[in-house]
């Protein structure tokens, strides 16, 4: 008796074979898929040739390659020849398609002809989810990241990286001059001949090369954001959070529904900035769903304050600023616990104001920590001496910071000193 789990014979014929439905569970996501697509108006959101032609080679449904492109976002498949393969392969898909195998070409055709019917298909799929209750909580996340383009940062070209070029090619043709002179100055023969032609090579490369930058420059100059790419076109230089490190590529914008984690609205652009992004984003949000607050505010983000727009909460925005308030709140607690600076002395020029000795604040700390406990409350609360000045012992980088920024560093602080039992 053999000891192992046997699989069935490769060879083995059955009088019924397996149906594709049979592989397929009832609580797949496919299924959801093949619902919802089946049910749009293909037609009304704009997809071509939704209506067969009577004349010439059939071609496949608009429905089917539809079906095949959600599925490959839902299993992070885009490529078009991955597609191909999968649905030559995926019992999944084969399901999905009808055991169709579309061309990789045909897949790719379909995604750029139909590019608007697809952001449609997306905003008719948040319709859904707001009819079945998945998006009744009014909290959103807005953030962005940044994707590569099928673009080398060598063919992508901006005003520094041309002029940085063109510095250099300069220093090699000078440095190759100089060593033909040196050339010149030896014994004829045949090392010196063959050095000769190849730095003559080499300088007459340069100089074309120097009339191409200089092209290029022309048509970037041109350009409204005196930027050019060469393979992917639409591409821009964007800068990451390591240094030097850039890339070339989209900033994809995304509003996420915090309990269900479902995107409401997403737009994609190449504008590396984030914040230039996030009136705009509000915006399109907001038209996306019927009852609307979104929230926690910011008061440095002009572009919603301005505008009457739901207050938003940026996550890159708020993270950053934190963790500037948390390095300030951790050298601000040293700084208390070398000199045996009272509390107050602290955090009074970030409640009142750095000039304000009023035990009456203009702001209230209270405001920005609900959650505080009694001990926090109480030093926040600590009175003002006006024996001794508070911008005194504060860092003079204190006097340019806003408001809610001395605030988060306080709330911070006090924490910090709340657990040292300070």
């Amino acid at each position: 008796m053999k000891r192992f789990i046997e699989g069935e014979d490769r060879s083995q014929i059955t009088l019924f074979p397996d149906r594709l439905e049979d592989y397929v569970a009832e609580d797949n996501p496919v299924r959801v898929v093949d619902a919802f697509v089946d049910q749009l108006d293909l037609f009304g959101l704009g997809f071509r040739r939704v209506d067969p032609s009577v004349t010439g080679r059939p071609g496949y449904p608009p429905s089917v390659l539809l079906k095949l492109h959600i599925y490959g976002y839902l299993n992070r498949v885009q490529s078009s020849r991955r597609l191909e393969r999968e649905a030559a392969r995926n019992v999944e898909v084969m399901w999905l398609v009808g055991r169709l195998v579309p061309d990789h070409k045909t897949i790719a055709d379909f995604r750029k002809d139909n590019g608007r019917g697809i952001r449609k298909t997306c905003v008719q799929f948040v319709s859904l989810c707001r009819q079945f209750g998945l998006l009744a909580n009014a909290s959103v996340a807005i953030d962005g990241a940044k994707f590569k383009a099928v673009n080398n940062r060598d063919r992508n070209f901006t005003r520094a990286k041309v002029k940085r070029r063109m510095e250099q090619i300069e220093e090699s043709v000078e440095r190759y001059l100089h060593q033909l002179d040196s050339a010149d100055r030896q014994e004829p023969s045949l090392a010196r001949t063959t050095k000769t032609v190849r730095l003559k090579d080499k300088i007459a490369t340069l100089k074309e090369e120097m009339q191409r930058l200089k092209k290029l420059e022309a048509r970037m100059l041109a350009t409204p954001d005196q930027q050019i790419s060469l393979t992917d076109l639409d591409a821009r230089s964007m800068a990451t959070s390591g240094r030097g490190s850039g890339m070339v590529g989209y900033n994809v914008q995304a509003a996420v529904d915090t309990k269900h984690h479902l995107i409401v609205a997403h737009k994609v652009s190449n504008v590396g900035s984030d914040r230039s992004h996030l009136s705009a984003m509000a915006k399109q949000t907001k038209a996306v769903r019927s009852a609307w607050m979104l929230g926690m505010s910011e008061p440095c983000l002009g572009g919603c304050r301005r505008r009457p727009i739901p207050r938003v909460r940026h996550l890159a925005q708020i993270t950053r600023r934190l963790l500037t308030a948390w390095r300030t709140a951790v050298s601000l607690h040293r700084f208390a616990q070398k000199t045996s600076v009272p509390f107050s002395y602290i955090t009074a020029p970030m409640i009142h104001g750095v000039n304000s000795l009023s035990p009456k604040p203009k702001a209230s700390l209270l405001d920005f920590c609900p959650d505080a406990t009694s001990s926090i409350r109480r030093k926040m609360r600590s009175p003002i001496s006006s024996t001794l000045t508070p911008s005194d012992k504060i860092a003079p980088q204190l006097m340019s910071m806003s408001s809610l920024r001395r605030s988060y560093i306080a709330v911070l602080v006090a924490s910090l000193m709340d657990g040292a039992g300070l």
